[in-house]
């Protein structure tokens, strides 16, 4: 019986599809024996995220192996039957092993699937027959451009749409599998609202795993484990908000704190070493750990606390078992009167004797230790379990010892280290089930995201998962925050990809620039950021696991400590280092050389225009051009080979964008690698007038000017400009022929982030007026979008523009 998920999903639902189950209704549901069974190595998707994609060979398991299984679960006493793969269906008996299940007695049949097969109406209906009961769909995505793009597979979502129809039809019960990456997560509530409204009433939110291509897609697919994410916590309050069922699979728990009735039943952690029992035995006898464990995967994993605990507790082997502790009223005071230490573990009853005897203790704070009386499942916390804080609140004031909680739960007290070794058995090979509880009771700790900064943060031992479960995070006070740490502005992936804007002087005066449009607005110049915010933040993106770093605004190479900044950031282990500059700094040789040595990989630099009369009048200063060419010419000199250019399309060069793109090629700049609208700085639409593109008449001059280019270079120049102005205005100025090479996709950051204008003016209202970049730069599709041939590939525009001139230019195709 295979009772890994090759998936990353853990079947916990009864069918259940509305109302809220209570936590004990959960539990129980999350820790029903249940016999899953893998019955082939391959899949009709090519997922991103695939975990078990480098043991996809194309096979299938042969019909007598599945049936074994099949077998030996029914024997076991398992109630429930779950046929998984790969993808299940397309295993050519798929529809025999359901038959073959429901006829040994299974009182639940379910299936874990991608959905397509299901569209074809018989193989549903025979299915049905069959008795399928319930069918878990991986969906990833609410559009078919998303959820296409992260399964690799065009036109797959209409079809497991199409499947998901046809079993709720016929009456099966349907939920859906979401595996959460850095491409949905920014539309989960979207992808929850979607299918809510089909119907749909139980979801299950699962952390990637870094293996096979969720490893080799790292950048795209894998989060920070620390990375609090509003969107995903929104998400699941939309749920159950609407009598959903939702279940979170390898979530860490910190991202969960004020939803902690979410958090993963830890009784799955004997499906996870279960799965890996082979090589968990092998290390636990001396031999090779798992061939993952490296810190650069680990830090992504769900299991990295467990396999952490067990490679400290391998030395240990020979170490005492750890001592038993009082835990009911009668022990408590039978070691009282011994006259010597007594630890006890808090729970009513023992508490209750607290309370009696609280006078004595305090006279003899040194002998008395207390620690958490953990249990393994919430139905014995309810029976015997107390609140901490209730426990403990009788000794306020007194400075007895803390062994296994953390010191805010009791201020006064002394904090005792645990003892060292925390399994039961001698010899933890061949124990892993009680190798796995012993760690659920004694070592699986987490954190609030609160703690940062916590004058114990490096010693506290954190809270018992199953009462974080119980009781909340709310248990934990950090106690005596240093203030904190100076940060600049940061912005975050995709990947393992982070910028940095740090704030210092720029030379030039863009016509366009949102740094100086808004010091302008507020009257006051912006304060360079100090050294020590630099530093902070760049090693808080390191320590967070990001290894590409981007310098950007105001003007990095102006800052009077980027070359110790960049030097830091090296020594720290970042794998790239790029800049956004107009390069003009670098007009002295010696600077550009002493760039190059600290480390820098890339630039990326802004042009304006075809030449040094355009390009100085948006930059807003003379000698812009001239500077930032010289400045790029010394980097090429001194080693730097990845030198890009992008041109930031504005009023007042927005005629000259083929001309802009044409000298570029031939000088030091080089081929431009992106064409950008000059975006929005203040929410005021009146403010966005004096930069805005009039795009009739920038499309009308690439239209005069295009012949300008080679045909090759028409091609991949028409494929830049489609991704930032709509292709209907583009269109009506070139030749038609050219849309073959259109974008197929929106640009970076728009089409499903798409906002309506009532939205986005409703947003900034909500926000008190303030100025927030991120909205301000979101586009919007014309109203006749749907309508239009292209208008899943435009890149629209932004919502100001369409308040200052409306959408009258805009016409479908």
């Amino acid at each position: 019986m295979n009772t890994d998920d090759p998936s990353g999903a853990v079947v916990v639902s009864s069918g259940v599809t509305e109302g809220r189950m209570d936590r004990i209704q959960r539990e129980r549901a999350a820790q029903e024996k249940r016999c899953w069974v893998r019955l082939t190595r391959a899949c009709n998707n090519h997922c991103l995220f695939c975990l078990d994609s480098d043991v996809h060979d194309g096979t299938m398991v042969p019909p007598h192996l599945v049936k074994e299984q099949i077998e030996r679960g029914r024997a076991e006493g398992a109630e429930r039957l779950i046929l998984s793969g790969g993808e299940p269906t397309i295993h050519k008996n798929y529809l025999e092993f359901v038959e073959f299940g429901r006829k040994l007695g299974y009182g639940w049949i379910q299936t874990i699937t991608n959905g397509r097969m299901f569209a074809y109406p018989r193989f549903a209906e025979r299915a049905a027959a069959a008795g399928l009961r319930e069918a878990t769909f991986s969906m990833h995505g609410h559009t078919p451009r998303l959820h296409d793009r992260l399964v690799g597979v065009a036109g797959a979502f209409s079809q497991s749409m199409q499947g998901l129809k046809n079993l709720m039809q016929l009456g099966i019960v349907v939920n859906v599998d979401i595996v959460l990456n850095r491409d949905n997560l920014p539309h989960l509530d979207r992808i929850i609202e979607h299918f809510l409204e089909r119907g749909v009433g139980e979801f299950d939110l699962l952390w990637p795993v870094p293996f096979g291509r969720a490893w080799r897609n790292r950048e795209r697919m894998l989060w920070p484990k620390d990375a609090r994410s509003e969107q995903l916590l929104r998400a699941i309050e939309l749920a159950r908000d609407r009598g959903a069922v939702v279940w979170t699979n390898r979530l860490p728990p910190q991202l969960l704190e004020g939803l902690e009735e979410f958090i993963q039943d830890p009784y799955k952690l004997h499906d996870e070493v279960r799965g890996r029992r082979g090589q968990f035995e092998q290390w636990l006898s001396g031999g090779q750990p798992p061939f993952c464990r490296t810190q650069q995967r680990c830090r992504f994993c769900f299991m990295e606390q467990f396999c952490g605990e067990v490679e400290k507790m391998l030395p240990l082997l020979s170490e005492p078992a750890p001592p038993s502790a009082c835990t009911t009223a009668a022990s408590c005071e039978k070691a009282a009167r011994s006259g010597g230490p007594v630890r006890i573990a808090l729970n009513k009853e023992t508490a209750a004797w607290i309370e009696k005897n609280v006078a004595m203790i305090r006279s003899r704070p040194n002998d008395f230790t207390f620690l958490p009386d953990n249990y393994l499942t919430l139905a014995e916390y309810e029976q015997k379990g107390l609140n901490p804080l209730d426990a403990l609140r009788p000794l306020h004031g007194s400075s007895v010892k803390l062994e296994g909680l953390p010191a805010c739960l009791l201020p006064d007290a002394e904090p005792t280290e645990e003892p060292a070794r925390w399994w039961t058995h001698d010899r933890p090979a061949g124990h892993l089930d009680d190798l796995v509880d012993d760690f659920v009771l004694r070592r699986y700790r987490v954190r609030s995201l609160r703690c940062r900064g916590c004058r114990f943060e490096d010693s506290c031992p954190g809270l018992s998962i199953n009462m974080v479960r119980m009781y909340g995070f709310a248990l934990a006070n950090p106690l005596g925050f240093d203030p904190p740490p100076e940060l600049c502005d940061t912005a975050k992936g995709p990947g393992l990809h982070a910028s940095v804007v740090v704030r210092s002087r720029c030379s030039n005066a863009c016509s366009f620039c949102t740094t100086r449009l808004i010091a302008a607005d507020n009257r006051a110049p912006w304060p360079i950021d100090p050294w020590s915010a630099v530093r902070n933040t760049i090693e808080q993106l390191a320590g967070q696991g990001y290894r590409i770093l981007r310098f950007a605004a105001i003007e990095p190479l102006e800052h009077p400590d980027i070359l110790r900044a960049i030097r830091h950031a090296r020594k720290l282990g970042f794998e790239r280092i790029e800049i956004w500059t107009h390069a003009g700094p670098c007009r002295d040789e010696e600077f550009a050389r002493k760039l190059v040595e600290a480390g820098l990989s890339a630039i990326d630099v802004p042009v304006m225009g075809p030449g040094a009369e355009v390009h100085d009048a948006v930059a807003g200063r003379l000698g812009a051009w001239q500077e930032s060419l010289a400045g790029v010419g010394n980097l090429r000199s001194a080693g730097l080979s990845d030198v890009s250019a992008h041109m930031v399309i504005a009023r007042g060069n927005h005629r000259h964008v083929v001309q802009t793109y044409a000298a570029c090629c031939e000088n030091e700049f080089g081929p431009l690698q992106s064409l950008v609208l000059a975006a929005p700085s203040l929410s005021a639409a009146t403010s966005y007038e004096p930069v805005a593109v009039p795009l009739e008449e920038c499309a009308e001059a690439i239209g005069r000017d295009l012949g300008l280019l080679s045909v090759a270079e028409r091609g991949r120049f028409v494929g830049l400009a489609s991704r930032c102005i709509p292709h209907c205005v583009l269109l009506r100025h070139i030749d038609r022929q050219m849309e073959r090479h259109f974008a197929t996709a929106a640009a970076p950051g728009d089409g499903d982030d798409s906002v309506e204008v009532k939205q986005f003016r409703k947003s900034l209202t909500e926000q008190g007026e303030k100025t927030r970049g991120f909205d301000l730069k979101r586009r919007s599709r014309c109203p006749r979008w749907a309508d239009c041939s292209r208008g899943g590939d435009c890149p629209g525009i932004y919502p100001l523009y369409l308040e200052l001139y409306g959408d009258g230019e805009f016409q479908p195709l």
